[in-house]
């Protein structure tokens, strides 16, 4: 992360190849499940997943979000489950 590895694994959440952008979700998962240790033992910086926020930077929210409508279902739900895992609050409501 202290590379600056977000912003590139997001973008690649637009390629066309299903196994590229499976590889993108389930390392862009474990950034933010680190994060949310990091919340849940008190080592973050404020009271927020600084990770989930660097996604969200990023642009990667709104590329996620458009992943549910994906094509391959392994990429839908695993967009799904990273949506409601992180932003469950910012996605109440919205249709898949």
């Amino acid at each position: 992360v202290k590379e600056g590895c977000i912003k590139p694994l997001c973008d690649l959440l637009l390629c066309a190849d299903p196994m590229i952008v499976t590889v993108c979700l389930e390392g862009l998962e474990n950034i933010l499940k680190v994060g949310l240790a990091e919340m849940n033992t008190g080592t973050a910086v404020g009271d927020f997943n600084q990770y989930a926020q660097l996604v969200e930077e990023a642009e990667g929210l709104e590329k996620i979000e458009n992943l549910r409508s994906h094509d391959d279902n392994g990429i839908s739900e695993k967009a799904v489950e990273i949506l409601e895992t992180y932003w469950s609050s910012r996605v109440i409501g919205r249709g898949r």
